[in-house]
């Protein structure tokens, strides 16, 4: 299910991710920047590619080995985003 209030918070020392799953269910990761291996974006069909949506994988060196970031408006600017974050 996709709700409105899924986020994703970008500073330039983490990542955070909220996902609600319901009226009173959400879950909650951050990762460090530091720890961020590599990033890809996955467009999934003619649709996602105009309007710009796709899916945000960021693989880590941590516990976690994988953040998924389903559906995600303009990935490649988060993407980017991310990585001008890590040259700092």
């Amino acid at each position: 299910m996709i709700y409105t209030l899924n986020t994703i918070v970008i500073t330039n020392k983490r990542i955070i991710k909220n996902e609600q799953a319901g009226f009173f269910r959400y879950a909650s990761a951050e990762l460090d920047l530091a720890k961020i291996q590599d990033v890809s974006v996955k467009v999934h069909g003619a649709w996602a590619a105009i309007f710009h949506f796709g899916d945000l994988e960021i693989q880590t060196a941590g516990t976690q080995n994988k953040f998924l970031f389903d559906r995600l408006p303009k990935p490649e600017k988060i993407k980017q985003t991310i990585t001008d974050l890590q040259a700092l």
